[in-house]
């Protein structure tokens, strides 16, 4: 099942699934793609990273990842718009407000996590239950702006690892697999 809502600016996305699969992710250039837990459900592997409890997960614009689920979950994410991610966290931080360029795992103060979550959730809810229309267009904005408010507080205590080799490495070997799997000859193909 899939759940999407559309605000202003943001795309909120959850999924919920009943077998395992591997998925590899694009994140279109003028994106980051927020990955948050999604409460009692197991949470898919993003890049290799095993999200915790409070944990939330970005990967950058133009970045790749592969997201691996080992049974039943639920998954939530967040397209937010690079340009307005960095203007509203310069805006509300300071000109040291960074968008992250790759995979990173944070630990936001607590307090923001929650509210991000709540927000996310009652969007969620909201267009589950088959109220769509709750979410008018002075809703989405107002949604909008208090989701990128919470997302920008996250981001602001800094991630729990700025560089993952071992990650990066399996962001690479993952990339050449699947253009391999995209070239039209797989009978002559070699992956080195």
């Amino acid at each position: 099942r899939l759940t999407r809502v559309a605000l202003v600016h943001l795309r909120l996305l959850s999924g919920e699934e009943s077998l395992s699969r591997i998925a590899f992710v694009t994140v279109p250039d003028h994106m980051i793609l927020i990955v948050l837990q999604s409460g009692s459900h197991p949470a898919p592997f993003w890049g290799g990273i095993v999200m915790q409890a409070g944990e939330i997960i970005t990967v950058g614009p133009g970045s790749r990842a592969y997201m691996r689920t080992d049974g039943a979950c639920r998954w939530t994410t967040i397209l937010v718009p690079v340009r307005d991610l960095a203007r509203y966290g310069r805006e509300m931080v300071a000109e040291t407000f960074t968008i992250p360029d790759h995979i990173r795992q944070w630990q936001p103060p607590r307090a923001a996590e929650r509210v991000l979550r709540h927000l996310y959730g009652a969007s969620i809810r909201t267009v589950e239950a088959g109220h769509p229309e709750l979410i008018g267009r002075e809703a989405a904005h107002g949604l909008d702006q208090q989701i990128i408010d919470a997302l920008v507080e996250c981001l602001s205590a800094g991630s729990i690892a700025t560089e993952m080799p071992t990650v990066r490495r399996y962001q690479v070997i993952m990339a050449r697999f699947e253009a391999l799997l995209e070239k039209p000859d797989h009978d002559n193909a070699s992956l080195t």
